[in-house]
């Protein structure tokens, strides 16, 4: 049932956006300032999300980091403090910079590339129906929490950097596309349609580990023409021997 939610979230959200680029007229500007805006919602709730889960079960997944941040130069030592075994803190930390980064970088466009302004109202009609949307999301995955696991919180978590990443996406191709054309819609449709495929393959995900240490024979096949040194299929029942034994311990109560 949270899996079904999930899609119709993620169909709601996305659906609103193309809509309004392919029938109601929405310009690029506005597009990009909606999917920003989302980002930034999403990450709040899904950091309650976390910070609850933590609180009613205390698995051992919550005090270790999950995400591979990487932080350099001044400060980094005291961002690591922060962020070193919490993945509520690592989270925040990576989902934070990066949208806010995203931000300056979508307001250099807008005054630079675009040489245009979001719309005011389309933005703020908009940011409240996904804004409920997913509020409603967060208030369903609420019934149960206690007893969900650690593995699907982590994929929640996950789902939420995905769609940072196609903002990403967005902001560089959005860029080029604009340069190229001189119309500030261009990016508009291919854009949406990719991060409607991203957030569904997302959404459609499992936290189940795998049910087997084997690799499919096809791609193995293929990985062993390519490089006949190295044993790939013993280093994947490796690493998903691992993977497994790992997601195992998050899922214990933290002493």
């Amino acid at each position: 049932m949270h899996a079904l939610v999930a899609i119709l979230s993620v169909l709601f959200n996305n659906g609103l956006v193309i809509w309004g680029l392919g029938w109601d007229g929405w310009s690029g500007p506005t597009a990009l300032a909606i999917y920003w805006g989302e980002n930034a919602i999403g990450t709040i709730f899904i950091a309650l999300r976390i910070w609850l889960h933590r609180g009613l079960t205390r698995k051992r997944g919550h005090y270790r980091n999950h995400l591979g941040l990487q932080v350099s130069g001044d400060g980094a030592d005291k961002i690591k403090s922060i962020t070193d075994r919490s993945f509520l803190a690592e989270y925040l930390t990576t989902s934070v910079v990066f949208t806010l980064a995203h931000g300056v970088f979508v307001l250099a466009i807008f005054a630079l590339i675009f040489k245009a302004a979001p719309d005011d109202d389309t933005m703020r009609w908009a940011l409240l129906a996904i804004g409920l949307s997913q509020l409603f999301g967060f208030l369903f995955d609420l019934v149960g929490l206690r007893s969900r696991s650690f593995a699907w919180l982590k994929l929640v978590a996950g789902r939420g950097l995905a769609r940072v990443l196609v903002v990403q996406l967005a902001i560089i191709f959005g860029m080029a596309l604009a340069a190229l054309t001189g119309h500030n819609a261009a990016f508009g449709i291919p854009f949406a349609g990719l991060k409607l495929l991203v957030d569904l393959g997302a959404a459609l995900a499992t936290e189940k580990p795998p049910q087997s240490d084997e690799g499919p024979r096809w791609l193995m096949g293929i990985m062993k023409k390519c490089f006949p040194k190295v044993d790939f299929a013993s280093d994947l029942r490796v690493e998903r021997a691992k993977y497994r034994r790992e997601m195992a311990d998050d899922e214990v109560p933290q002493k």
